[in-house]
């Protein structure tokens, strides 16, 4: 299949399985891209091709819509994101990065955003923390590096870091337990970290509530649930820690960041709405209308996803949207990204 086949394919797909694809840009707009593309696509390298793909997969605005084709390696880093900055640790000090590979790290960013689909800029920048700011084939993408194994970070105090290739998949919180919990404030309190919506296997969530309701035979006086840099799953998996929440009437706070994702933004809404949780944290990498249920598609090799059903977590309704939503949350009373209500 030659490329331009397979790019007319991949769209059609997209368009006849993804509820409401449009939703964002109009057919005739994405189209016109789409055709500027194709007018090029025989001539570059197979590095700008998938970043031309990418650019492409980004203007639907939706997050769950993911060209999943490319191999990228990762470079040995450890950045964080505070606030809109990137931070890159040497020894035993966090340095801001003030240009990558000699590009300002503004210019970067915002060249890198083109690649991503997002709904809300927190998960775009979340994502280019952990993510595309250490690959150096994103890097090569945006015309903002030349070398395939490695990356030089320039910091503000003039010192520069070269980080080399290192972790292949670069999976962000792959070696993070599904969920774990530990005491604190002398038996007080209870910390719960939600880092999956999953069941890890042989043993469910459902046992590990057991196990808590058996290990605190005294009641904590609050519960704090650490949902940062969940990316979701299934959101039914919270359930009987909401029950238990509930019923012993347990003062419930929530911790989240902008890697707060899919069925982790469901976490929040469920224990906003079930036990009047208190969110702490920074805006979540959703918004309160979103698009989900991924179906996966496979095309001479190449993975994507597209969404088949609609999800509200707000009570303010759009009438402009006709489509019915499968599931709605009444624990937001605004439209847009989920902000916590203390920001730390």
């Amino acid at each position: 299949m030659n490329r331009t086949e397979f790019v007319n394919k991949v769209f059609k797909t997209l368009e006849e399985n993804h509820i409401n694809l449009y939703h964002d840009i109009s057919k005739e707009d994405f189209n016109k891209q789409k055709d500027k593309f194709l007018e090029i696509v025989d001539k570059i390298d197979q590095i700008h091709f998938e970043g031309g793909l990418l650019k492409l997969f980004a203007l639907f605005k939706d997050a769950h819509v993911n060209y999943w084709g490319i191999d990228c390696n990762y470079v040995d880093a450890s950045i964080i994101l505070v606030d809109k900055d990137f931070y890159i640790k040497k020894d035993d000090k966090f340095l801001r990065i003030d240009k990558v590979n000699g590009y300002k790290i503004k210019d970067v960013v915002e060249k890198l955003k083109q690649l991503i689909p997002y709904e809300t800029e927190s998960w775009a920048y979340h994502l280019i923390s952990t993510e595309y700011i250490r690959s150096p084939k994103y890097m090569q993408m945006i015309d903002c590096g030349k070398n395939a194994d490695e990356i030089e970070y320039h910091c503000e105090n003039g010192e520069d870091v070269m980080a080399k290739f290192g972790n292949k998949n670069g999976k962000f919180n792959e070696k993070i337990p599904a969920y774990e919990s530990l005491s604190m404030c002398e038996n007080k309190v209870l910390y719960i970290r939600y880092s999956q919506c999953r069941n890890i296997e042989d043993y469910p969530f459902t046992m590990f509530i057991e196990d808590i309701k058996r290990e605190w035979k005294v009641l904590p006086k609050a519960c704090l649930v650490d949902v940062r840099n969940n990316y979701g799953g299934s959101d039914v998996v919270i359930n009987p820690l909401l029950q238990w929440l509930k019923e012993n009437n347990i003062k419930t706070y929530a911790l989240m960041n902008e890697g707060t994702f899919s069925s982790g933004t469901f976490a929040l809404a469920s224990l906003k709405e079930e036990t009047k949780a208190t969110l702490l944290g920074t805006e979540a990498g959703q918004p309160t209308r979103v698009y989900g249920n991924i179906q996966y598609h496979m095309i001479d090799g190449k993975g994507f996803t597209s969404c088949e059903r609609y999800f509200e977590l707000t009570s303010c309704h759009d009438e402009k949207i006709h489509i019915k939503p499968f599931y709605i949350s009444n624990a937001f009373n605004y439209a847009g990204v989920i902000k916590p209500d203390v920001k730390i």
